[in-house]
């Protein structure tokens, strides 16, 4: 009788062992298979993003700052700035790279005209316009031109354009552009604004109402008029 309840004890702990050896080797498989998930997960949103990751982005699919972690140092992706990877197998887009670290900014001045194709001319430096009060050390220190305004104008014309690698960036729209370029012409080549305001013209967009009305606010509608007799 005790030698079959050692042998029944002896099935039971056999069974039980096996039962946990199971048990673990299924839940690795299956933290290996969400892993893998995971990463493609990642890779998909870098798809969506042109090769971009942000971690806020990565977090909101439930996915761990350690698994987005892995899938940086995996497949070499550079950090941009904190929160912001780029895959190595993309180009950089300069535009919206800045514009993801620095949210806050809108393009403006030479660098609007660019993206509204209002210049011929690839601007050598980047232009911003930011609130006043912002601090732009950084920004200026990476060489970008930065204009600061009045908080109650700067939302004023903000509109989207496409970056030449076809990502959205927020910049100021062609009558506010043509503004900001008569407010500062003083710091704006000649040519470039001159050929700025014949583009305008020639524009089947163009909405001259709205240029007086936010000449009016921004208090150029007098030296914009004097341009307006000489173009029209």
């Amino acid at each position: 009788m005790f030698v079959g309840v050692v042998l029944g004890l002896h099935r039971l702990f056999f069974c039980l062992y096996v039962y946990f050896y199971a048990y673990i080797i299924y839940n690795k498989s299956v933290k290996g298979s969400e892993f893998m998930n995971q990463l493609e997960q990642i890779g998909e949103i870098s798809t969506v993003g042109n090769g971009v990751l942000r971690t806020s982005e990565v977090i909101s699919k439930g996915i761990s700052k350690t698994t987005l972690a892995k899938f940086v140092e995996k497949y070499n992706y550079e950090r941009i700035s904190h929160g912001i990877y780029c895959s190595p197998d993309v180009w950089k887009d300069g535009l919206y790279l800045l514009q993801l670290r620095c949210p806050k900014t809108i393009f403006s001045h030479d660098t609007a005209l660019f993206l509204l194709d209002m210049t011929d001319q690839e601007p050598l430096q980047y232009t911003v316009t930011v609130k006043s009060g912002y601090n732009a050390t950084h920004l200026r220190e990476d060489g970008v031109k930065v204009f600061s305004i009045k908080k109650d104008f700067f939302e004023l014309g903000i509109s989207k354009a496409k970056t030449p690698f076809r990502n959205e960036v927020f910049i100021y729209n062609p009558e506010r552009t043509v503004c900001d370029m008569i407010r500062s012409r003083s710091q704006i080549e000649i040519q470039i604004f001159q050929d700025a305001m014949k583009q305008y013209i020639r524009r089947k967009d163009k909405n001259l109402h709205l240029l007086m009305e936010y000449a009016k606010k921004l208090r150029v509608n007098h030296m914009l008029s004097k341009y307006l007799e000489v173009l029209l």
